[in-house]
């Protein structure tokens, strides 16, 4: 279980980095943009090692459906959704919203995967949760320039990631390869997020800016700044995953869930220091005492 801890401590580390990098590829050019770039070099990372590292027992289990199933949403969806909530709002408050994912990894945990959730764990998942939303609670005072449909982005990325955690938990019990999991998902995601920028292929634009992460607007195409940022995210994203697979092939998800939801404090000091975009005052320490403490309670 130990193994598990660390290296759902360092998925929440890279989680938290990769959503800083992300902010300053979205200067550049769009989400959708930045999203084939990112889960395309992840991509062709993960297949270096396939020929020595790639479990073939897959090949004849229904993990293979399982792993390949949660590729087409995760990382691709979630990317999406999760990039433009990034340009949105911003690195923090999208991290914040999305906090909610352990409570409904939790729920999962208990539906669907059997597992035993105790109080401890429970309050545990509850401090991050509230330690990372105090973390950026907006002032009243401060203007809203974003709409507030907005909010569904990072919710809708956060519940797709509760539920392809324990997908990819209920997999690694047939097949406990992390990295072929991994392989499989952002194979799928790779291929499908390409596919949609074929002709016809992409998705239908109704208006409005919930669209404009898949196309047609000024930043969509590419550009070397952009892309090297979105390389550099993606490197960080699917080490982030390999990580958190690694640590739910070890430990049950409701231990790595709220351990890996803590990724929002790591992209809250990082902005604070390299983009300069946060401050860090009472309120938001405070938040980071409850994230810590509900991180005690669980490695307790």
């Amino acid at each position: 279980m130990a193994d598990g801890i660390l290296l759902a401590i360092l998925a929440a580390l890279a989680f938290g980095a990769a959503l800083v990098v992300t902010q300053r590829g979205l200067a550049h050019q769009s989400a959708y943009a930045g999203a084939r770039i990112s889960i395309l070099t992840t991509a062709l990372l993960l297949w270096l090692p396939a020929p020595w590292a790639f479990d073939a027992r897959v090949l004849s289990s229904p993990a293979l459906a399982m792993f390949a199933g949660v590729g087409l949403f995760f990382p691709l969806l979630v990317t999406l959704l999760t990039f433009e909530a990034n340009r949105i709002m911003g690195p923090t408050l999208a991290g914040t919203l999305g906090s909610v994912a352990p409570l409904l990894s939790l729920t999962a945990a208990v539906l669907f995967l059997g597992e035993g959730v105790t109080a401890r764990i429970a309050g545990a998942a509850l401090a991050v949760t509230a330690g990372i939303a105090l973390l950026s609670l907006q002032r009243a005072a401060q203007p809203q320039h974003w709409p507030l449909a907005a909010l569904a982005l990072p919710l809708a990325a956060a519940a797709l990631r509760a539920g392809a955690q324990a997908w990819i938990k209920a997999g690694l019990a047939l097949v406990p390869s992390a990295y072929t999991a991994a392989l499989t998902g952002y194979t799928v995601s790779a291929l499908a997020v390409w596919l949609l920028a074929l002709p016809g292929g992409r998705l239908v634009q109704a208006g409005g800016w919930l669209p404009r992460f898949v196309a047609g607007r000024p930043g969509a195409a590419f550009s070397l700044r952009g892309g090297a940022w979105f390389m550099a995210a993606g490197v960080l994203n699917g080490s982030a995953v390999l990580a958190m697979y690694g640590a739910l092939s070890q430990t049950g998800l409701a231990i790595v869930a709220p351990i890996v939801a803590t990724y929002p404090v790591a992209t809250l000091l990082l902005s604070a220091g390299l983009l300069r975009t946060e401050r860090i005052g009472a309120r938001r320490a405070a938040g980071c005492l409850l994230v810590v403490a509900g991180m005690v309670l669980i490695l307790a």
